[in-house]
This record gives structure tokens, sequence and C-alpha cells, in this order.
């Protein structure tokens, strides 16, 4: 080095203790021979900093090539954002200065840091949520493309993990009556799926009193519940010893929860509760906006109070089965059941109790029907079957079947304890019409004529 190279000695190491507020260390190529207070309180540094070798310090394969390089040069070098980790496994950051000095006749280098660790970490938690926003956005702006909601789980799993980005593992599980069920998982063996646990049993339950209403996280499961191993990508009998949960929110009522483990203590901060958080409010979003996209789906199709098809959706399947049993020369049966006596439940009972033995009318009505039948409810009180490749004859002893059962069967609330029946007329595709309304016009005059005879 020329003249220009700063003289280190002793007596300097004084000045940089007393009265350089900047963290300092001096080096060479090897290890680390003097560091100031202010970098060990600042970097919480192994006390006796001789013994540490300046690869250690650093977290960043790049800079300390720039670092050996600089030894054949006499020039000064800065970095920003150089990550540091201390002896507690944080990682920090500083912006870096590094000089060429002289100390012991030896060429050696003079580190400044200027601490950037908040800064860093604001604003990795911006892109971290912008990005998780971005991704979210683009789940609620597709939600008319997934054809499963396990997509939408799946998908935000994966943006969770990507999120944390520290080798952690997940599952969102589903409540389902009051057992959770895992429905996606990233990182656990496949067998995982068939895990259920009680709620009063789960982690969050565990660590919240009960609440399950906020991001909640366990830095050391070993406190609130005995370890146990579970197979992970990371080998068998891992251990989960930390965790990041969140409840997910729908209606105001749980509805699941998004689970980030990892198999060592204390792998996450305040700032991933922050981002878990911004993260919880997105999933819920995408949930509910999928959940409200397919009951629109599901009820421009289906009746709202007994969950049959609707009459539209009746007749669009009708003109599927007349062609398959114009080609395959099969029968297609259509029936008209009437319910007997609904508007006189409604007058004296409400029509709470009318609903009801709607109610049950559908589902014994449905009961008799498979995969290639349609049912529907098409009015106030009249519901139609499309049988397809059914003889008349065992349409008509299914359905007097149910009509003996329902003399049996009461529906009880508490104004009523009632029975219920109804009236069916049958219309035969070919014979009595070729077309929908046909049908439905021949069976409503066979279902009339039951009802004469009731009467």
């Amino acid at each position: 080095m020329n003249n220009k190279t700063l003289v280190i000695t002793g007596e300097d190491f004084k000045t940089f203790n007393n009265l350089i507020l900047a963290p300092i260390i001096i080096f060479n190529k090897e290890k680390i021979l003097f560091a100031n207070k202010i970098f060990i309180s600042t970097y919480s540094c192994f006390k006796n900093i001789s013994e540490l070798y300046i690869d250690e310090l650093f977290n960043d394969e790049i800079l300390m090539e720039q670092i050996k390089n600089l030894f054949d040069k006499n020039k000064n070098f800065s970095k920003n954002e150089v990550s540091i980790r201390n002896n507690k496994g944080k990682l920090l950051y500083a912006n870096v200065l590094i000089k060429p000095v002289i100390f012991n006749d030896k060429n050696c280098l003079l580190m400044q840091f200027a601490d950037v660790t908040e800064n860093v970490i604001t604003k990795n938690q911006l892109i971290s949520m912008t990005n998780v926003r971005n991704l979210m956005l683009k789940i609620t702006e597709n939600i008319v493309k997934f054809n499963d909601i396990n997509d939408i789980y799946n998908l935000t799993l994966e943006t969770a993990l990507k999120t944390f980005n520290n080798n952690c593992i997940g599952t969102i599980m589903i409540k389902k009556d009051s057992e959770f069920e895992v429905v996606a998982h990233i990182g656990y063996e496949e067998k995982i799926k068939k895990f259920s646990i009680k709620q009063e049993e789960t982690f969050l339950y565990r660590s919240t009193n009960g609440k399950m209403n906020d991001v909640k996280n366990i830095s050391d499961l070993s406190k609130i519940v005995d370890f146990y191993p579970i197979e992970t990508c990371y080998g068998r009998k891992q251990y989960i010893k930390s965790s990041l949960i969140s409840p997910i929110i729908i209606k105001d009522n749980i509805y699941g929860m998004i689970c980030i483990d990892s198999v060592k203590i204390n792998s996450f901060d305040k700032d991933d509760v922050r981002l878990m958080k911004f993260l919880k409010s997105s999933i819920e979003i995408a949930i509910s906006n999928y959940l409200l996209y397919s009951d629109q789906i599901f009820y421009a199709n289906h009746d709202y109070l007994t969950k049959l098809y609707n009459r539209m959706f009746l007749e669009k399947q009708f003109n599927v089965l007349k062609s398959n049993a114009v080609l395959y020369n099969k029968t297609l049966n259509l029936v008209l059941i009437d319910v007997n006596h609904l508007k006189i439940i409604n007058d004296k009972y409400g029509h709470l109790c009318g609903d009801n033995v709607l109610k049950h009318v559908a589902d014994k009505f449905f009961s008799i029907s498979d995969k290639n039948d349609v049912v529907a409810r098409i009015g106030g009180d009249e519901f139609v079957s499309v049988y397809y490749d059914k003889s008349i004859n065992n349409i008509k002893d299914s359905l007097d079947n149910i009509l003996s059962e329902m003399k049996e069967e009461y529906i009880s609330m508490s104004n009523c304890s009632i029975t219920c029946s109804f009236c069916y007329g049958i219309a035969t595709f070919r014979d009595d019409g070729m077309e929908f309304k046909e049908l439905l016009k021949r069976a409503d005059i066979e279902m009339y004529k039951a009802k004469v005879m009731l009467k």
C-alpha cells in the first residue's frame, strides 16, 4: 500500500471505543483483530472477538469475495444492505464502508457500519405485503376459473409459505362439525390428508383460551403441548416446535385455520405476525368471494328452500335425457307430485311449518332417484322428477313405498306435530308426448285424478 494508507495503532483503539459512535471492526485476511464497543453491543457479537473469523460474520458470499480482492488494492469500497448474522442467529443489515489500513505493519481493512436493519425489514415487509396482495388479487380476480375450492386452499398456502420464506411447512384446516380437517398441505407427507383434530385440541384453541379470534405466534409448542413426531419433507419423525397460526373467519364464524409450522423454536417474530394478519384478511376475502360466487352458481340452477333443481335446469336436462332416450331406445317417465293440504298447513301452523313439510317431501322424493334422474321443485307445492331407463311399475312402487313411510313420519315443531303426503301423476315419453310441456300436462291430469280420489 502507498503513503495514503491509514496507519492504525493501539492508541487509536481507545478513540474508536470512546469517541466514534459508529460500529467499527479491523480485520486481516483471516480474523477480526478489533471491534469497538458499539459494534459488539449493536450486533450482539461474540465477546471474544479475536476468535471470530470474518467469513463467520457475514451471510454474503459475494461480499466475501469482494473483501478478499480489496487486500490487493488501495481503494475504498462500500456496499449497502449487507446481511450480518449475530450470535443469536438473527439476521441484521448494515451499509458498510471499507478502507485499507495498516496495523502492526500488516495490510488490514477497517469496516464502518451504518445499521439499516429497520429500514430493510420495513422494505421487505412492504415487498412481501405487495406480493401477497397481488397474488391474492389474482386469486380473487380468477374466482370464476376455479373448479374446486381446494384449488384456492392450495394456492393460498403456497402464497403464505413464499411470504415467510424460512423453510417452513404448512397446512390449511377447515372446520367440519366439531373437528378440523386438513384440506391443503405443503411439506408434510400425503398421509396428513387423513388427519383431523377436535377444535378444543388445536394449538390455536389452547393458546387463546378458546377464543380463536386472532393470529397467534407460538414460539415454543412444548409450553402448551407435548412434542410429537410427524412425517415431513425434512425426514421422518420431525418435531414441530413453533407455529404461526391464523384463524379464517367467514361471516363472524370460525371457518378454518392456516398453520405455518417450523421444526425450530422461535422461528417467527412480530413482523411475521403482522404479515400473517395481512394475509389473513386477504384469505378471508378470497374464500368469501368464492363461496358467494359458488352460491350464485348453485342457486341459478337450484331451489333455495329444498336445494333440488329448479324448473329452468329441469327443462334443459330433460332435453339431454330425451336425446339419450331416442338414441339408445330407453324409457323416459315424468312424475309430477303435489303436496296435499299445504295451504291448510300454512294457514293453521304457519309458513315455517309448511317449509319443513316441503323439505321433508323433497328429501323423500329425491331418495328414490339415482344419478341418471333429475328431481326438481317447479312451484310452490309441486315437484317433478324425470326418470331415465326405469319401468313405470318400479316408479309407482317406489312412490307408493315412500307414501307409506310418510304416514308414520311426524314433522314436529313447537306448535305442531303432523304427517304429510302427496298425490302424483305419471306421463311416459312417446306414449303421452315428445316434449316436456306435453308430458307435464299429461302428468298434471293424472295427478288431478288422484287428488279427486283423495277427496
